[in-house]
């Protein structure tokens, strides 16, 4: 069994790599729409913690404590 992962691109962060066919889990995969909005250049990966402390994420989704 070949456990496989992801890096946030912006904290380096490892997450599991959690793909499902309509979405993913624990990160963002912010190479295309709808997230690529929220990216920076050159990120392709972001994780759950680093989206949800985006400005423009958190005007669109609303804050999460």
């Amino acid at each position: 069994m070949v456990d496989e992962s992801v890096e946030c691109s912006r904290c380096g962060a490892t997450l599991p790599k959690s793909e499902f066919p309509q979405c993913t889990a624990g990160y963002y995969d912010v190479s295309g729409e709808p997230w690529s909005r929220y990216a920076t250049q050159g990120e392709s990966i972001v994780c759950d913690g680093c989206m949800h402390t985006s400005e423009a994420y958190r005007k669109d989704y609303g804050w999460r404590r």
